[in-house]
């Protein structure tokens, strides 16, 4: 995929700020309704993010045989080979889920999000949204950061 020059980029991107700054549509009664909304999306989001953290711990406890709080203290009673393989088998794990999954065969990062919000008005396809989200909970539970 070839991407546009520095230059065409911001170009772009003031020209987006500029269309954005002329539309009076965040202002006075509209913003009311944006409330409602937002804080659907904040309670949606800290849910997911206790879930995306539950998953976490499940799959900690199924590879290492015990959750983050005490990971620590019980890998030193782990064999080498135990510890030295998890994270192994995760990555083998993570790289499928990749090739598999994700439609460039990467995960998405914070950067590809700024691209997606400069240039696709935002959008990230669901099956990389996916495909990222499994893959770093794979990467976070088996010791891959």
């Amino acid at each position: 995929m070839a991407h546009s020059s520095p230059n065409r980029l911001l170009a772009r991107f003031r020209r987006a700020r500029d269309r954005i700054s002329k539309t009076d549509a965040f202002s006075g009664a509209s913003q009311l309704a944006l409330w409602p909304v937002a804080v659907v999306v904040g309670v949606v989001t800290g849910y997911a993010v206790l879930g995306f953290r539950m998953a976490i711990a499940a799959l900690e406890t199924l590879f290492y045989g015990t959750d983050s709080a005490t990971l620590h203290s019980h890998a030193a009673t782990l064999d080498w080979w135990h510890v030295l393989l998890v994270p192994i088998i995760g990555g083998l794990i993570v790289g499928q889920i990749l090739t598999r999954l994700s439609p460039t065969k990467r995960a998405r990062g914070i950067d590809d999000v700024i691209h997606a919000a400069a240039m696709n008005s935002g959008r990230i396809s669901k099956s990389q949204g996916g495909a990222s989200a499994l893959a770093a909970l794979v990467t976070l539970s088996t010791g891959g950061s």
